[in-house]
C-alpha cells in the first residue's frame, strides 16, 4: 500500500490537485480509513497509467475520461475472452475440435477490418 504523498514523491510532475481531481472524477479509487488515501498496487497501476496519458503521451484533461473508458472495455473483453478459453479448455477434445472449426469457418473470408 502507498499513501498519497508516497504516490506524488514517485511521478513527477504529478501534484497534490491533480492527484486529489483524478480522484474526485473516480479515474482512481483508493481506500480512505482516518482521512488518510491508501492505494493498493491496482490503485498504483492505475495512477501510472493516468499519469503516462497525461504526461508521457501528452494527452488532455477533457480526453483521458474517453481513453480510461476504452481501455477498461478493453481489458474487460480481455478477462471475459480467458475466462471463456479456460471453460473451452475444460472440455473434451471432440466438444474443442467442434468450437475450433466453427470459429476456422466464422474467420474464413472475414474483412479483416472488422
Amino acid at each position: 500500500m502507498m499513501e498519497f504523498d508516497d504516490i506524488l514523491d514517485d511521478l513527477q510532475p504529478l501534484d497534490r490537485a491533480e492527484l486529489t481531481m483524478w480522484i474526485e472524477r473516480r479515474w482512481v479509487l483508493p481506500s480512505r480509513r482516518d482521512g488518510v488515501y491508501r492505494f493498493s498496487a491496482a490503485d498504483v497501476a492505475r495512477v501510472r497509467l493516468v499519469h503516462d496519458i497525461r504526461y508521457a503521451l501528452d494527452i488532455d484533461i477533457e480526453t483521458v475520461p474517453v481513453l480510461l473508458s476504452l481501455l477498461d472495455r478493453y481489458y474487460g473483453a480481455r478477462r471475459q475472452l480467458r475466462t471463456v478459453l479456460k471453460a473451452i479448455d475444460a472440455e473434451p477434445g471432440d466438444v474443442r475440435a467442434r468450437i475450433m472449426a466453427h470459429v476456422e469457418s466464422a474467420t474464413e473470408g472475414a474483412d479483416p477490418d472488422q
